[in-house]
Formats: C-alpha cells, structure tokens, sequence
C-alpha cells in the first residue's frame, strides 16, 4: 500500500492530490490512501474536501511517528537520538518512507510502482507529473460557482468581459524568517505589469493579496480592482478568480501559480518570478511558455 500524506495550504494540496491520481495511473495494482497530516492547524485545513469533494482519512498515529522522525532529524542532541531509534523502529517493521529531494524537481522515479508498506513525504510540486493528463486535472479541480460570494460573481462576471489580469502579491507569512521564500519586490511587479501593457490592449489589473493595504499602498493604479473581502475560509474565491483572469502575474506561491494553470485562455500570459524560493533552485515548477522575470 503506498501512502500520500498531505500538508500545506491549498495551493500544496492541489500539487499532493495531482500527484496522487499520477500514482494511480502508474501503480494500477497499488491501493493508495491519502492522510492529511492536518485538518484546521494550519492555513485552512484540509480544503479539497469542501471545495472539490476529496475526502482524507486523519493522519494515523503511524504517519505521526514517521513525521517526528522527519522533523527530528533537522535537530540536535537527544532529538537528533529520538530520530535515529524511530527510523530503526520503522525499518524493522519493514515499512518505507520516501522523501522527496529537492525542490519542484520532477522525478519519475516516484510515480514507480513501490511493493510493501510506502509513505510518501513531500510536495511534488512539478507539472510534469500530471501534464499527459491535464485535462483531467482541470475538470477535478473545478469550483462550485455557487459557493462564490455575491462580491465574486460580480467580480466574476466582470473579468470575463475585459481584457483581465490577475496579480497576485503574497506577503503575511513570507515575512517570517522561517519562511524559504522571500517576497516578491516592487521591481518584479513594475515590470510585469509593464511586461503587460506592453503586450495587451487595454490590461485590466485585479489584485490579489493577504495584506491590500500595503497593495493599495505601494501598487496603486487607476481602474484597478482590489480583492480585499475574500479571507479566511473563503480565500479560495481569490484563487478562482485569477484563473478566471484572461492573463496572470503570479507570486513565487503555489496559490497563484494555481489559479494561473486552471486559467484555460488558450492565448494567456503568465509571468512568474525567476527565484521561486530564496535559497534553492526549482528547475521544474513552471510550464514551458510561461515568462520568468
């Protein structure tokens, strides 16, 4: 049996569930089961479920332990011991545990069918695993419209008629030092919408952000629109109405990176930060023809 646990905010589940029906098509004879290592602890909790009806069965206490071992091993001293003792234990038991390597690096190595008990640790955050099935994954990853709020569909509607591009500005938790990724500058942003009118008749900026007062602030343009009533819980409204924009400008974050591929405008611009993450390389996170500055 091999095991998907899930992390993160939406933008990661996304990436662990594609990742997941990947698996499947290559491990026909493996049953796969999906643990969410968390449910209202961290951002939103485990969202597919509300949002695209994916269910999750609760971390077991087995993915707790392997998790610990995990953490432990970046630590010190006794911890650093717990960790050593734990991977024996598990080893002995015969169970696997496989961790991703690096970051956004596809692997196809991964989608390789596992015999025994295997655990799956990561984000596997590349398009190459889901690419031949694309379609597939936009048709499972499709909102209710009916749940959008009132502002939303206005907005909804008001996008689809212009010459619309979303930009998306991430700062709340980027900001912490504990974060590996830095925040994108007001250069990156100056010349992506420049990037845009220079290629666009007539863009239509809608911005995007967790802090729009700074947005408002520091990004100010005449007939923008700033999406500020979309917190919390109802956060995944932002993510379907940039791809619901005809053009995007995405933040080194999965968020908006999946709000610009379930975009279907065939002629859309996406442009995507060149430095994913500050202190380590992503060589496969972004589609082929989306513009890196």
């Amino acid at each position: 049996m091999e095991t998907i646990v899930f992390s993160g905010g939406l933008g990661n589940q996304l990436f662990q569930y594609a990742f997941y029906l990947a698996k499947k098509k290559t491990s026909s004879n493996v049953h796969i089961n999906i643990y969410s290592i968390q449910r209202e602890r961290l951002h939103n909790g485990f969202e597919l479920e509300k949002l695209f009806g994916i269910q999750a069965d609760d971390a077991s206490l087995l993915v707790r332990i392997i998790r610990k071992l995990l953490i432990f091993k970046k630590k010190k001293y006794f911890r650093a011991i717990a960790s050593v003792l734990l991977e024996f234990v598990v080893k002995l038991i015969g169970i696997n545990v496989i961790r991703e390597k690096g970051y956004s690096t596809y692997n196809p190595e991964y989608l390789r069918a596992q015999k025994g008990l295997v655990f799956y640790f990561g984000f596997w955050q590349s398009p190459w695993y889901f690419d031949s099935f694309r379609e597939e994954i936009r048709k499972t990853f499709s909102f209710d419209k009916s749940l959008l709020s009132d502002k939303s569909k206005i907005l909804s509607e008001e996008i689809g008629s212009k010459n619309s591009v979303s930009v998306h500005i991430r700062r709340g938790d980027f900001l912490s030092k504990s974060i590996d990724n830095a925040v994108c500058d007001e250069k990156y942003y100056s010349q992506a919408m420049e990037r845009m009118k220079s290629d666009i008749e007539n863009p239509y900026f809608v911005f995007f952000s967790d802090d729009p007062e700074w947005v408002k602030a520091n990004l100010a343009l005449p007939n923008a629109v700033y999406v500020d009533w979309n917190q919390g819980a109802d956060a995944w409204q932002d993510m379907y109405l940039m791809s619901q924009c005809r053009h995007n400008i995405i933040a080194n974050s999965t968020f908006s990176w999946w709000g610009a591929w379930l975009n279907e405008n065939v002629g859309k611009t996406v442009i995507a930060p060149v430095k994913f993450m500050k202190q380590a390389e992503t060589p496969d996170i972004y589609p082929l023809n989306w513009i890196r500055l």
